[in-house]
């Protein structure tokens, strides 16, 4: 039996997005230093810029899927659609909310490192 292209495709994407959350958790895991688990931080949900985040970027996904559920006439599909965009919400709404609080606590002991390109 052959896998459609498309769940391939997924599947590798989906594997592209754990490696690099296995790098963030072994990052923050290999120090005490603050100023690096502020950037992870910010790296997963930062207000001024949540598209470009890690959780950012997962709400628009849940909120496709959940668009294309919508389209489906069954009470089934609806169901899902209405928790998928529920959930988009939720990820800036309530964890990158949470998230930014943990850095807000932190102002003072963790400054803002530049970004690579303010670097060059």
């Amino acid at each position: 039996m052959t896998i459609d292209p498309r769940i391939r495709r997924l599947r590798a994407a989906a594997a592209a997005v754990h490696t690099g959350l296995e790098q963030l958790v072994a990052e923050v895991n290999a120090t005490t230093d603050i100023p690096v688990h502020a950037e992870a931080l910010r790296l997963l949900y930062l207000d001024a810029d949540a598209a470009s985040s890690v959780l950012g970027a997962l709400a628009p996904v849940l909120a496709a899927l959940g668009a294309k559920f919508s389209a489906i006439d069954d009470d089934h599909a609806a169901e899902a659609a209405c928790a998928l965009e529920e959930a988009a919400g939720y990820v800036g709404d309530s964890a990158g909310l949470r998230v930014y609080r943990a850095l807000d606590c932190l102002t003072g002991i963790a400054p803002t490192q530049p970004t690579e390109s303010e670097q060059q």
